[in-house]
């Protein structure tokens, strides 16, 4: 049996951390540079973006790139090489845009409302995928940067909605249980090939005797392993590595060793399919912790799941055991059939601690066995030809989204390293089959909430020569409108204790011209908090309000008057509309 030395918990815990010289900072060459290195939170990805070849002021470049480095700073929300790219890439589009338009722009001083709002329409509004990922990262850069001017400011801070989006498709469970039954065979088979084989290089390396008729073929792989190669015709006969001819190759000799790349993409597809993960989630893996089942029968693994977007969460743990769980099961597997590529990467003192490691045709590598990291990238050519029904060598043609997809909403039916808005929103809303399974529900709530809401809606909007005149003077102002008798609440008598936002369903309340600036931007303020909260929270503390003030501007008002008054709103009714909706005016 091949001991699990320190590979699997001892060292695990030393090779996760970032290396000596790694300070988390990103930094530029020197003051007047346009290319800094980007790294995520370990230190053990890098990747430099250089903003010299774009078109554009210098000034301006150097601007975005102070953005750009802010995102990805200590502190910053941007702490992937990835994420950063997908800034790097909307502001690369923005430059070339200004120079293939003619706009004159030297620095982020000149840029202005029209010249964001005219991005925007080059974007379709951000209601395409593509539009709206160039819009949010360079909003989210140009925010990083502290030097939009107060107008801009407000003109990012609009909600952009996209379109909704077209439905998902789940694999069929007979599809997933087919898919997931090739992976687990080529995972297996691969397992105990190398499994074996390394067991039989141990015991020579070790001086323990070896049975005359293995004994050529141990020779032959305690050779590959010390010098990435065999060197007789003898030693790839007796590692099965020749051709129809009898000529040696080194592709099969290897993979006595080391899983192919085509066994790694198995791999991952096992490993979607077992767990739900996702492709960055299973790229980053690092080697299992097994120390959480120390003295334990079976081993018990502690996996650590990495997901840069979701903030103070980003990291977790969730244990899984071989005996009782396909995933702990299929990482028995990799982790024998990775051993060999391990065992290589320690004797040149190189990290070890990555689950997925496969053998590579090509490439540099930091051993003579060319070893490499996370997913394969398959070839295209490849990808064209994988058959619709794929087999244990060629699961190529197989989604890894889809595949997580299925897991989550047909066999989990629970989130996955997401949290419960992501997986209903992302997930099971987005599938087409509940789609049309909860349609008819979705349209009664809707047309329900319509209803109350224009049943309810008694506040409305008076010119001032129909108001009083205490109601003109504002000393019956509230925070949103007027109360022609704050000391009797329609239904009790009483004086009113009723939140501001109550004065939408009361008699007692009337707005005039002036207040509709504070309606607008309170309108405003709650279709940006709907984005931000779950749909059960939404519905219960906000979701009539809203449609009030929706219903109340829809009759009262045309569409010039609300811009008119949007354009009117200054930060003190801003920061009215942000108390009042973070409870500062509730009645004690």
């Amino acid at each position: 049996m091949i001991s699990k030395s320190a590979n699997v918990a001892t060292k695990k815990r030393s090779q996760l951390l970032p290396p000596r010289d790694f300070t988390g900072e990103t930094y530029a060459d020197d003051g007047d540079a346009l290319s800094f290195l980007a790294t995520n939170e370990t230190g053990s990805e890098s990747k430099v973006f250089d903003l010299e070849p774009l078109p554009g002021s210098r000034l301006l470049k150097r601007e975005l790139l102070a953005g750009m480095m802010q995102l990805n700073g200590p502190r910053g929300p941007r702490r992937s090489v990835y994420s950063v790219q997908s800034a790097y890439n909307a502001v690369s589009l923005f430059l070339r845009w200004l120079d293939e338009q003619g706009h004159q722009v030297g620095s982020l001083a000149d840029v202005n409302v029209a010249l964001w709002n005219k991005w925007l329409l080059r974007n379709s509004g951000g209601r395409t995928t593509s539009g709206y990922a160039a819009v949010v990262n360079l909003r989210a850069v140009l925010r990083s940067t502290q030097l939009a001017t107060p107008d801009l400011a407000a003109a990012m801070n609009r909600r952009i909605t996209k379109d909704e989006q077209r439905s998902q498709e789940s694999y069929s469970e007979e599809e997933f249980r087919r898919i997931r039954r090739l992976a687990r065979k080529s995972i297996h088979t691969a397992a105990r090939r190398i499994s074996a084989n390394y067991q039989l290089l141990l015991r020579l390396q070790s001086g323990v005797p070896v049975d005359a008729k293995l004994r050529t073929r141990a020779e032959a792989l305690l050779e590959l392993f010390e010098t990435g190669d065999v060197s007789s015709q003898a030693a790839y006969k007796a590692l099965g590595a020749c051709d129809s001819v009898g000529r040696g190759s080194l592709r099969p000799l290897r993979s006595a060793l080391l899983l192919t790349p085509r066994e790694g993409w198995a791999a991952a597809v096992l490993l979607a399919a077992e767990a739900g993960w996702n492709r960055s989630v299973i790229e980053r893996m690092p080697l299992p912790d097994n120390s959480v089942g120390a003295g334990e029968a079976s081993p018990i693994y502690s996996v650590t799941v990495y997901k840069p977007r979701q903030g103070p969460n980003r990291q977790h743990s969730t244990s899984t055991e071989p005996a009782t769980d396909g995933a702990g099961r299929a990482l028995s597997w990799l982790i024998s059939a990775t051993e060999p590529a391990r065992a290589a990467l320690a004797r040149f003192d190189a990290p070890a601690d990555r689950l997925l490691i496969y053998g590579r045709w090509n490439g540099p590598s930091v051993t003579h066995l060319q070893l490499g990291f996370g997913i394969p990238q398959m070839r295209d050519a490849e990808q064209a030809t994988a058959p619709k029904q794929p087999t244990p060598s060629q699961l190529v043609g197989v989604s890894l989204r889809k595949l997580r997809r299925t897991r989550q909403v047909v066999f989990d039916r629970s989130p996955a390293q997401n949290s419960r808005s992501v997986h209903e929103e992302t997930y099971v809303r987005n599938d087409s089959a509940t789609r049309e399974q909860v349609r008819p529900v979705i349209e009664e709530g809707i047309s329900n909430a319509l209803l109350h809401a224009s049943a309810t809606v008694v506040l409305s909007l008076v010119c001032e020569s129909d108001a009083g005149e205490d109601i003109c003077s504002g000393k019956l102002d509230t925070a949103i409108a007027a109360c022609r008798d704050y000391a009797h609440h329609p239904e009790t008598g009483q004086p009113c204790k009723d939140s501001f936002l109550a004065c939408l369903g009361c008699t007692n309340a009337v707005a005039t011209p002036r207040h509709l600036v504070r309606i607008v931007a309170l309108h405003d303020a709650l279709q940006e908090l709907s984005g931000c909260l779950e749909q059960t929270d939404w519905a219960e503390r906000w979701e009539v309000h809203f449609c009030r003030l929706c219903m109340l501007l829809d009759r009262h008002t045309s569409e010039a008057e609300r811009v008119q008054a949007r354009q009117s709103v200054t930060e003190s009714d801003r920061a009215v509309v942000a108390r009042l909706l973070a409870g500062g005016y509730s009645a004690a």
